[in-house]
């Protein structure tokens, strides 16, 4: 062993630079290798941790959680926009108002037969009753029995809602003309106006959600380009021993693929702990969210972090090592 650049007295006869330690693997042997002072102490000292390292690498798979976690937020909300204008229009309700002075069996028949029809959700079908029909009366009624004979003058409402083929123009204007010709139906309302600035407000979202999905993937791409970076950097003089000896760009990155995998996987799922956090916080502040979440496609957004970062990882550190012994 030497130190410094005065050549090996067993026949290497390669110079260190300064700051390095030659190695040779056996006394005798011309095969020696350079190695920085830092890693001899750690050689001469196996027992000793390295927690230098492993601080480095605890940094690293928080850092690219947080990445993984921004860019699984900004997808995640984007894949609630690809069915929101149809749920949006199947919670939209649609009211049927019955004519005036129509019988009770009158008003149960058409209440049957708005049920039956293949337009309507099932159980979704909701008469307002007397209750509801004194609230939009005005307060001046001076006795009950006024008020009830008011409420008895108001027409029988139905509201409801249309499965989802029914919410077209075409469609909805087909199915105004079927109720509107049953007998003792005065008219069916909907909100058409608002059901269409619905729909092109979502389009719009999403297309929004999409831009900036694609803008965070390639900020993340850049952040990750720069974390395999330092990933490589740390090891860089290892790697460029080894590649000195003749180990391949493929055996040296072996070395390295399970450790890129804990790292890739680790992330991923710290990320879909935080998103899955965020919304059970969410659901608990803001109840009504929760029948907007839909559980399904958060896990098909694990699925996607799981396989996601850690391809990456090794994709880039691929590159890295490959750039680095070239």
């Amino acid at each position: 062993m030497q130190i410094g650049k005065t050549p090996l007295p067993l026949g290497c006869g390669r110079e260190v630079p300064p700051g390095m330690v030659c190695r040779t693997f056996q006394k005798g042997s011309r095969s020696c290798f350079a190695l920085p002072r830092s890693r001899l102490r750690l050689s001469l000292a196996p027992n000793l941790p390295d927690l230098t390292a492993n601080r480095s690498f605890f940094l690293h798979v928080l850092n690219y959680a947080w990445i993984l976690f921004i860019l699984g937020m900004a997808l995640l909300l984007w894949l609630h926009t690809l069915k929101l204008e149809d749920r949006i229009l199947e919670r939209a309700p649609v009211a049927v108002e019955c004519e005036a002075g129509i019988s009770a069996s009158r008003v149960a028949e058409i209440d049957k037969w708005i049920s039956e029809l293949p337009e309507t959700v099932a159980g979704s079908l909701q008469r307002i009753g007397a209750e509801e029909l004194r609230q939009v009366l005005p307060d001046e009624l001076p006795t009950d029995s006024a008020v009830a004979e008011a409420a008895a003058a108001l027409n029988a409402i139905f509201v409801f809602r249309l499965t989802k083929p029914t919410y077209s123009k075409q469609g909805l204007e087909t199915f105004k003309q079927k109720v509107e010709a049953h007998d003792g139906i005065r008219q069916l309302s909907y909100q058409n106006e608002l059901t269409e600035d619905i729909g092109q407000s979502i389009a719009r979202l999403r297309s929004a959600l999409l831009l900036i999905v694609l803008l965070l993937v390639g900020v993340g791409i850049l952040i990750t380009s720069y974390l395999a970076q330092v990933f490589v950097d740390s090891r860089s003089a290892v790697i460029l021993n080894w590649h000195a000896l003749g180990a391949s760009p493929e055996q040296i990155l072996k070395n390295y693929r399970r450790r890129l995998l804990f790292l890739g996987v680790s992330s991923a799922l710290i990320a879909a702990s935080l998103v899955g956090s965020l919304l059970v916080l969410l659901g608990y502040f803001l109840p009504w969210t929760q029948s907007w979440i839909e559980t399904a496609k958060f896990f098909w957004l694990l699925f996607v972090l799981i396989i996601f970062g850690p391809t990456l990882q090794y994709v880039l550190v691929n590159n890295k090592i490959r750039r680095l012994i070239q």
